[in-house]
Order: C-alpha cells, then sequence, then structure tokens
C-alpha cells in the first residue's frame, strides 16, 4: 500500500503574507543594511500557523527556520522580531565571509 504523504509546499512570503514580507525586509534593511535581494523568505502553511525559512549568502545555501502563529505575525511578537534581528546577523556574517572567500587570492 502506498502511503499518501503531501509535501510541504513553501511559497514566496511576498505572495502569501506581504505585510510579514515588509516586517522582514525592514528588520533586515534598518539592522544591518541588507536588501530584499540579499535573502529569499519563504513560507509553509502548516496545520497551526506557518514555518517561515529565511535562506541567505552565496547560492542561498545558508538558512534559518523559524514556526509562527497568525497572532506572532500579526502582533509582531518578540519572538518574531528577536529571531529576525539574530537571522539579519548570522546573514551578515555568512555575507562576509562569502565575501572574503570570493576576494581570496
Amino acid at each position: 500500500m502506498a502511503e499518501n504523504k503531501q509535501k510541504k509546499v513553501s511559497k514566496p512570503v511576498r505572495i502569501v503574507k506581504p505585510d510579514l514580507y515588509n516586517i522582514i525586509a525592514d528588520t533586515f534593511f534598518e539592522t544591518h543594511n541588507l536588501h530584499p535581494h540579499d535573502f529569499q523568505a519563504d513560507l509553509s502553511k502548516e496545520s497551526e500557523g506557518y514555518q517561515l525559512r529565511l535562506s541567505f549568502g552565496e547560492q542561498f545555501r545558508a538558512s534559518e527556520e523559524i514556526f509562527l502563529t497568525d497572532e506572532d505575525i500579526d502582533k509582531e511578537s518578540d519572538k518574531l522580531t528577536s529571531f529576525l534581528k539574530e537571522t539579519a546577523n548570522t546573514c551578515r556574517e555568512v555575507m562576509v565571509k562569502d565575501y572574503f572567500k570570493m576576494m581570496k587570492p
């Protein structure tokens, strides 16, 4: 018997939750002057909320994930803001490392 497992479908945050995308972009820009082309943000719908995945670095190989409820997103919870600030720091560090790898003779 074949099991019918559903794959999690990730969609761009910009399409699914534009308000959340604006929060992410604003936090990344304000924290470290990171622009929307420096990261990718995808959202997967879960039973009780969303799984947010932020990818960054060379070819977007590095990533961070967090589970969020609608309430976390609507009220810009401390959980969300601290995750975004930590991820912005990590993104900046990865981008600096990638830059120096690229510039190495």
